[in-house]
């Protein structure tokens, strides 16, 4: 399976950050950890190469991988987002509505995170 031009940018913008942080994957991996998100040294190579993609959606108590990674990297969530450039398709997912998104579903219980899941299933497959 070939990486995508989304995986490259953000593994490249977590290596950076990584790096400008001062950390080794394995002190990323460690760091990581303290906040609930058990992965190897070797996960975090293989989402710097591109070849994973993290699930930045994943959920640990009140905070996502994206939040644990912006913490333990020292670096703005939103500063990470825009680095990696995520799309998709040709369009452009902008960083401050999927910020906004991962919030809500932070603050929310698993049973809303269900319901929420559920509905927004729903009005994609409605096209609304």
């Amino acid at each position: 399976m070939s990486k995508t031009k989304q995986e490259t940018r953000l593994g490249e913008a977590i290596r950076a950050a990584r790096h400008a942080a001062h950390l080794t994957q394995v002190g990323l991996a460690k760091a990581l950890g303290e906040r609930g998100f058990v992965y190897s040294e070797q996960a975090i190579a293989n989402w710097e190469t591109g070849r994973v993609t993290p699930p930045m959606m994943s959920i640990k108590g009140k905070q996502s991988l994206l939040d644990a990674l912006a913490e333990a990297l020292d670096i703005d969530k939103m500063k990470l987002l825009e680095a990696a450039n995520l799309a998709s398709g040709d369009e452009m997912l902008f960083a401050p509505d999927l910020a906004e998104i991962m919030a809500i579903l932070v603050a929310a219980t698993p049973s809303q995170r269900r319901t929420i899941k559920r509905v927004a299933t729903e009005l994609i497959k409605a096209d609304v």
